[in-house]
């Protein structure tokens, strides 16, 4: 009985790898319209804990919607766009850790906050048992589409209540490569001169 379960389960595993591959092989991005690529991403994206669990087939196929999608950019200047002005959901990325919403065994969902007048941007991660972290940043625009972000605080809460705030010195840079209504896509990288640049796919969502 062991035995013909281990068996239904690898069975099963496969059956959902294939069905991936043979969808993945059957959307053509380039010609896809806009709305499906970014459609494209979120359904491939759901599931994988914001890319943490992703498998490498998924992946592919985002990096490729993603490139397309690059491609299509109807933003000229992202970096100074009204167009930021909001709060974002993380979909994907390619990072980990608490970028990606892993805080140790947890991963939890991510909030980009940005504030255009205040020049404030807020990273917010919700996790399980109404814990929160949250980091608290501003930006300098490099070019007209990058930004170095420059990374003032953590601060760690439980059920509202602030248990740490820690200040920080340190800074990344953000190449707005994609940006709409509804859309984001950029691609950031750490402080580390040879650190790579990480895709990060977000969609927006009311502010709470």
């Amino acid at each position: 009985v062991v035995i013909m379960l281990k068996t239904v389960l690898v069975l099963a595993t496969c059956s959902r790898a294939a069905g991936l591959a043979l969808s993945t092989r059957a959307f053509a991005a380039e010609t896809a319209t806009t709305g499906e690529l970014k459609e494209r991403i979120c359904s491939l994206s759901r599931d994988t804990n914001n890319g943490v669990r992703a498998s490498a087939a998924a992946a592919e196929a985002i990096a490729t919607a993603a490139e397309c999608l690059e491609a299509r950019n109807p933003t000229t200047t992202p970096a100074t766009s009204h167009l930021l002005e909001g709060r974002w959901q993380l979909v994907y990325t390619t990072t980990r850790g608490g970028s990606a919403g892993e805080l140790g065994p947890l991963v939890g969902e991510v909030y980009q906050d940005i504030d255009l007048g205040a020049g404030e941007y807020l990273n917010l991660l919700r996790l399980p048992l109404a814990l929160t972290a949250t980091l608290g940043a501003g930006w300098d625009v490099q070019a007209d589409d990058q930004w170095t972000v420059n990374f003032h605080y953590i601060e760690f809460a439980l059920a509202g209540f602030v248990l740490s705030r820690k200040p920080l010195g340190q800074s990344g840079t953000w190449r707005m490569t994609y940006l709409d209504d509804d859309f984001r896509l950029l691609r950031a990288q750490g402080n580390k001169p040879d650190a790579p640049f990480n895709l990060y796919a977000l969609r927006r969502v009311p502010r709470s």
